[in-house]
């Protein structure tokens, strides 16, 4: 017999009893974490036989990258977003624009500054895989997006003009 932490039954989901996930005399599949002889004890881990969603999100995505996330929480600094089953990152305050036809004070006040549950394209920032934080930006979707508007125009502009000897 072994003992499984219930830290180590899911990645994702957050078990305060075995019972919510496990039936008493189920057989599961575990992986031996450590061994303690003189006690005859030893560590199972459940989780382990499964991906680490974090750590497939940092292998898979990188700052600067666009990603579409739905807003789970708020928070006096900002909101929370889910992007992956598991893995929630911060959109800080400061990195949201203003809403059109949004509450001009709200950026101020302790008010959501993101509908909860409306989805959004964020822009990457910040990732520490270390310490499983993601930081998150719609206000650099929007400035890259009035970017690519502004060269798209400069393209056009250029390809448009004429000189006084091209017309005669």
């Amino acid at each position: 017999d072994g003992l499984v932490h219930v830290s180590d039954i899911s990645w994702t989901k957050h078990v305060k009893h075995p019972s919510e996930l496990l039936k008493k005399g189920q057989t599961m599949q575990a992986v031996i974490l450590s061994i303690d002889a003189p006690n005859r004890r030893l560590s199972l881990g459940i989780k382990q036989l499964q991906p680490d969603s974090w750590e497939n999100f940092f292998r898979t995505h990188e700052a600067g990258d666009l990603v579409r996330g739905k807003v789970c929480r708020a928070a006096t600094f900002g909101v929370f977003v889910g992007l992956a089953p598991g893995v929630e990152a911060l959109c800080h305050r400061s990195e949201i624009p203003p809403m059109p036809g949004g509450n001009p004070s709200a950026e101020e006040s302790d008010e959501s500054p993101l509908p909860i549950g409306e989805e959004y394209d964020f822009k990457i920032v910040k990732m520490n895989e270390a310490e499983k934080k993601i930081g998150l930006s719609l206000r650099a979707v929007a400035e890259d997006e009035e970017r690519t508007r502004l060269e798209d125009y400069q393209r056009q502009a250029a390809a448009g003009t004429m000189t006084i000897e091209e017309v005669m």
